[in-house]
Order: structure tokens, then C-alpha cells, then sequence
């Protein structure tokens, strides 16, 4: 080969790499974050704009165009928590877990991360923000933050427990001048014309109460708070229930407003309707505080289906409902019948690959109790599944032909008709596989069900991860799946899940079991980048409370086990985001 030769190939070979590397192919993401686990909205004019696990989806409901924004574009941090629009300067604000803190003006990006170099002795995730008069109120983990927007700096930081202690800040509304804020040690208020910076200008309005019902009050965690129709309302969550619980202050008493349920997300609305998001349903009132939606329940229709509305958040503009949607990312509900419409966003369902994989499954619930549906569905949404519930016996089987289940739980008692008739009708059309979940646990109950057809009885009270399990276990039945292997081979590596085994140059090296999981997990998406939350969450849970740090430790082992072993993958540290097993020459 002549040098003119070489030349020519070489130029060609870089004309190709330039090609191919500028080039998305169909159906292939820009990036691998998922955004459609919705956790706010806030609508501007005719543009919304979604708060994702891992970014901000911004959506012109004119033009329809999609933009979104990551760590990988404009954005600072990888975390987003709050987000807020400031008219005066035309400005979307946007916090963040680390405390972070990004100002977007003309998709020109502003970082402000004076409150996450902050030396403090707390977390300093940004949980809310409230814009008023040329200022933004930051709620945090330690306190409340004063944004002077325009100037781009912290005017003042508010520490406003007893004593000037931390207090940690989960949501906060704003009527006039009062300032209200639902925090771990209750609900509190401050005025903006008082001097807040001085702890003893705020009060503790849990506290006040005349009876002693509501005594239990005191001291308790507040997740949600908003100022509507002349009363303060705030949902309490009990940690011996698990669920929540709104309720009212008119400025003299506390009084009761919602029946318990699994999880109040937010509250919101405008001045005439209020909005509870509670995960899987969406409740709406009047100023006198009575529902004025018959069923919570909303869906959207896809294709021949009907998928249910996860409603996180929600806000109202121009007479339509947006929400933003734990499962589908962002949606909106134009009328009253119970049926609205989502973003089709083009990226993964989850930032779980494992649920990427699973996400067709789909779980019929048929239950008549809120408290367990709502726990199902969350469980079974965490697991990949998505789900659908109705709570009446005489819908079931439409809602069954409509949403077309991989799964079934149905319940017995209903109303309507009960569950042995339900499982009957299915039976006769359909082997979709059927398990009853009921408190009859009389052994010819249990009989009675399984001659109808069901594949499986388990009785109330139930353990979820065991129910779980259950319904993998019939689906691997139904789909005569043998169980997956969960080994995986690199060079001079095997990690085998199924034996808690790691062999490193061909000797087995004592692991233990989350160490093992932790880089099974990792290297079962080469090249990929995890942050330590979604680690955390997928390793060790989601109802995990210890230091993300723990990810840290467990990293550093098992880099002292498998440094230098192959130069054709490592576990490397991707700064300012996560972890990924590197595999050189691609995903292995």
C-alpha cells in the first residue's frame, strides 16, 4: 500500500466515524434517561414543563415540540426536585437534590450552587420553590433559602426550628403575605412583612389544637400543605399506618377533610378547584371542599387500551387539567368523564433496565380497598408492571376486556358482583392467569377458588414482596418460562447470581451478597451510567434510608478485588453523576 493509498483510507475511515457517531438511528434514544416518571408540572402559557427523575421535559402544546433538558445538555445536576417560573425575568428555576440550583432564561442556563457548597451539617435538597415580588423561596432540607432572582444571589437563609435549629422543609404554599410550610416537626407560618430570619417570628400552627382528637398533631410530619377557599389544608402521614391523612385549619381549629389513603403526592389547584394527587388517583373539589368527581380513577387511551393515570402533580391552565404522571410522564385531562391524553416522550419507561425489559406486563387489580389498591399499585409499578384498578365487581370484566392484563388480583367481597363470579366469566374466554387476594382463608374457600380457575389464593393480610413473587411464579407457569440464569461472563470475570459466586482470573473470590448484587446489577448494562440513587434504589430498595455513601464503600471493595484483572472493562466513577462497568469496544 503506497502513502497515497493510506492517506485516502484514513481520511474515508474518518469521514465514516464523523457519520456514524452524528447519526441517532430510528427508535434509538439521544440519551438513556427515562421521563416519564412525572413528579411536577408547571404550565406557561402554552408550554409545560415536566420534572423527570433524571431531567426537565419541556412540551409546546402548539407546536407540539419536545425538548429535553439533562446533565448531558444544559442542565447543572442530574437530580431535579422543584421547579418554578418567575415572570418578571421570564425565568424557569429549577432545584435539585444536591441542592443545586439553575436559573433558564432563553435556554441560556444560569447555576447558582452557593447553597450546595454550603458547609452545614444536613442534607440540602431543594423541595419546593414559591416566587414572589422578584424572589424565590427555597424549600430545603435544613431551612428556607431568599433568591434575589434578578441579582442571581442569596439575600437571606432561614433557620426556622426552635432555637434557629434546622428544620427540614417539604412543601410550602404562599397567600399574600403568609407564608405556610409543611415540614417533619408540623405545619408552620411566617408573614414576609415580619423580619423570618428571627426563628421566633415563626409559629407552629400543628400546635394549636382545642381538642384532644387531633392532639396526635403535634410535633407530627407534614408532606403537602396549600392555602384554598379560606382554609389551610395539610396532609399528615401516620407512620403506623403508612397513609395519609388532609386535613384543615380555618385559623382557629384543625378538622378532618379526606379518608386515608396510601400517598398525598400534592396538593394544588386554582382558586374554585382544589387537586389531590395520590399516585394512582386524582381527587377534585370545590371551595367547600366536597368532590366533585365521582371516580378518582382517570385514564388514558393508547392505541386499543386504556391506561391509568398516575397523577404526581397536577395544575390547571385554560381549563384543562396537567398532570404529571409517576408512570407516562406527562398527561392532561380536557373534560370530566374520567379520560385525557398523554405525551408519547421518546426515551425509556424506566431508569431501571431491568423494568425497560418487563414494563409489558400489565396487573389487573380488582380490589374495593383504596388503601390496599393503591399499595399494590405502587409495589407492582416499582416492580415494572403497569396497572390498572377498578373497585367495581359489575366493571370488572369490561375493564378486563378493555386493558387486556397479563395478571390478575381480585378480590372476593365487592360490590356488585363478588369475585367467584368474576373469576367464572374470565375463566370462560380467557387463561389469563387469576390469583385471589382476600381475607376468606377457610381452606374451602381457598378450594373453591382454585376449582374455578384461579392459579393462586393468598390471604389477607399479605406480605407484598411475597405476593410479588407469587405472580412471577404464575406467569413463569402461563409462559412456561424456566427461571433466567443470572450469570455473566467477561474476560477473566464471571459474576453468577444464582450461586453468589464471583470467579476473578479463574479463582473464586469471597464476595458478600450486596457486593455481588451491586456489580451484577452494574455490569448488566455495560456502559452505562447509574447515580448513586438509582443504585441504592434498585440494589438495596426503594425503602432504603441509610447514606447513598453506602454505594461508595461497596465500590471501593470491589475495586480492591478486581483492579488490573482485564484491561477490557472496570468499574469506573463517572464524576459529578455515578457508576458504570466500562467494556471497552462497546456493551459487552
Amino acid at each position: 500500500m503506497n502513502k497515497l493509498e493510506s492517506i485516502a483510507i484514513t481520511i474515508t475511515f474518518l469521514i465514516i466515524s464523523i457519520i456514524s457517531s452524528a447519526q441517532v438511528a430510528v427508535g434509538q434514544w439521544q440519551d438513556h434517561f427515562s421521563y416519564n416518571n412525572g413528579k411536577q408540572v408547571i404550565v406557561v402559557g402554552a408550554t409545560a414543563y415536566l420534572v423527570a427523575d433524571c431531567g426537565i421535559v419541556k412540551y409546546d402544546s402548539q407546536s407540539g415540540e419536545v425538548e429535553k433538558y439533562n446533565r448531558f445538555n444544559i442542565l447543572s445536576d442530574i437530580t431535579p426536585t422543584s421547579i418554578a417560573y418567575d415572570e418578571s425575568t421570564e425565568s424557569v428555576i429549577i432545584g435539585y437534590s444536591t441542592g443545586n440550583l439553575d436559573i433558564i432564561h432563553e435556554n441560556e442556563v444560569t447555576n447558582i450552587n452557593d447553597i450546595k457548597k454550603k458547609s452545614i451539617n444536613s442534607s440540602k435538597s431543594i423541595n419546593s420553590i414559591i416566587v414572589k415580588d422578584g424572589y424565590a423561596y427555597l424549600g430545603t432540607d435544613f431551612g428556607i433559602v431568599k433568591l434575589n432572582i434578578a441579582r442571581q444571589e442569596i439575600s437571606e437563609t432561614w433557620f426556622i426550628g426552635e432555637n434557629g435549629t434546622y428544620v427540614h422543609v417539604n412543601d410550602m404554599d404562599m397567600h399574600g403575605d403568609d407564608l405556610y410550610v409543611a415540614s417533619t416537626t408540623g405545619v408552620m407560618h411566617g408573614n414576609l412583612s415580619d423580619h423570618l430570619v428571627d426563628f421566633s417570628n415563626w409559629r407552629v400552627l400543628t400546635d394549636i389544637v382545642a381538642t384532644s382528637q387531633y392532639a396526635w398533631m403535634n410535633g407530627e410530619n407534614f408532606s403537602t400543605v396549600k392555602y384554598f377557599g379560606g382554609k389551610l389544608l395539610a396532609s399528615y402521614k401516620s407512620p403506623r399506618t403508612n397513609s395519609d391523612t388532609i386535613m384543615a385549619y380555618d385559623g382557629n381549629l384543625w378538622s378532618h377533610v379526606l379518608d386515608e389513603c396510601v400517598s398525598v403526592k400534592s396538593l394544588s389547584g386554582n382558586e374554585d378547584t382544589l387537586l389531590c394527587s395520590t399516585g394512582v388517583a386524582l381527587y377534585i373539589f370545590n371551595r367547600s371542599l366536597e368532590s366533585t368527581q365521582p371516580e378518582p380513577h382517570w385514564y388514558y387511551k393508547s392505541a386499543d387500551r386504556w391506561t391509568l393515570v398516575y397523577s404526581s402533580d397536577a395544575v390547571i391552565s385554560d381549563g384543562k387539567i396537567w398532570v404529571a404522571d409517576g408512570t407516562n410522564g406527562l398527561g392532561w385531562l380536557e373534560n370530566s368523564d374520567g379520560k385525557g391524553d398523554a405525551l408519547r416522550i421518546n426515551s425509556p419507561s424506566s431508569n431501571n433496565v431491568f423494568h425497560v425489559l418487563s414494563m409489558s406486563k400489565r396487573a389487573l387489580v380488582i380490589e374495593d380497598d383504596s388503601n390496599i389498591a393503591e399499595l399494590l399499585r405502587l409495589y407492582l409499578g416499582k416492580d415494572g408492571f403497569e396497572v390498572m384498578i377498578t373497585a367495581d365487581g359489575n366493571k370488572a370484566e369490561a375493564t378486563f376486556d378493555l386493558f387486556t392484563p397479563d395478571v390478575v388480583l381480585l378480590d372476593i367481597m365487592l360490590p356488585g358482583k363478588d369475585g367467584w363470579q368474576i373469576c367464572r366469566d374470565i375463566r370462560k374466554k380467557s387463561s389469563t392467569p387469576i390469583i385471589m387476594l382476600t381475607a376468606k382463608g377457610e381452606t374451602n374457600d381457598k378450594v373453591s377458588g382454585l376449582e374455578m380457575g384461579a392459579d393462586d389464593y393468598v390471604t389477607k393480610p399479605f406480605d407484598v414482596k411475597e405476593l410479588i413473587a407469587r405472580i412471577h411464579a404464575v406467569l413463569r407457569r402461563k409462559d412456561g418460562d424456566a427461571p433466567m440464569e443470572k450469570k455473566l461472563s467477561f474476560d477473566k470475570l464471571t459474576i453468577n447470581l444464582d450461586s453468589y459466586e464471583l470467579i476473578v482470573d479463574g479463582k473464586r473470590v469471597d464476595t458478600p451478597p450486596k457486593e455481588m448484587e451491586l456489580l451484577f446489577y452494574l455490569a448488566s448494562s455495560p456502559n452505562r451510567v447509574f447515580t448513586r440513587n438509582q443504585l441504592l434504589d434498585e440494589v438495596w430498595g426503594f425503602d432504603y434510608f441509610g447514606d447513598s455513601r453506602t454505594v461508595d464503600v461497596h465500590i471501593k471493595r470491589l475495586r480492591e478485588k478486581l483492579e488490573g484483572v482485564s484491561e477490557q472493562w472496570c468499574l469506573k466513577t463517572v464524576w459529578g453523576v455515578g457508576y458504570k462497568f466500562e467494556v471497552s469496544g462497546g456493551e459487552g
